[in-house]
């Protein structure tokens, strides 16, 4: 899993907000109970979704989840959803099949970083879906982890 470095300029994600643990099934409901209401919203990148990773605790094991998509700034956030700024920020890129999106995360925090020589900033991690987003497991997706 060869990953490449890019920077993104900050960016407004507007989904749905979901505070537990990694692996436990909350995330793919989260997607299939708000899929279809997010792919209505007014959105700068049309089709794109975002999977927004942030507040880790590592004492409880838990964090925030926000299932999404880029959203216009100066739109109004619709009932039920919350708004996520997501600040200007370089990343470490790892592209995964979804279906391996757990391997993956375990490669990157326990492989990548500790030879890598990079730092994690702290920021939110971001999954990027595209416009053929569904629920087949061979889907690719892109992991975007923040760095210094």
């Amino acid at each position: 899993m060869e990953p490449r470095f890019e920077s993104l300029p900050a960016f407004v994600v507007v989904g749905a907000l979901h505070r537990g643990a990694p692996g436990n099934g909350e995330i793919p409901g989260l997607w299939q109970a708000n899929g279809q209401r997010l792919s209505q919203l007014p959105s700068p990148q049309q089709g794109h979704f975002y999977g927004i990773c942030d507040n880790f605790d590592s004492t409880n094991n838990v964090f925030d989840y926000v299932a999404g998509v880029a959203f216009d700034p100066e739109a109004e956030v619709p009932d039920g959803y919350v708004r996520w700024d997501v600040p200007a920020q370089n990343y470490v890129v790892f592209g995964t099949p979804v279906g391996n999106i757990r391997d993956a995360y375990h490669y990157i925090h326990s492989t990548w970083f500790p030879t890598s020589g990079k730092m994690h900033s702290g920021g939110a991690e971001l999954e990027h879906y595209g416009p053929d987003f569904d629920e087949d497991p061979t889907m690719p997706l892109t992991i975007w982890i923040p760095i210094q």
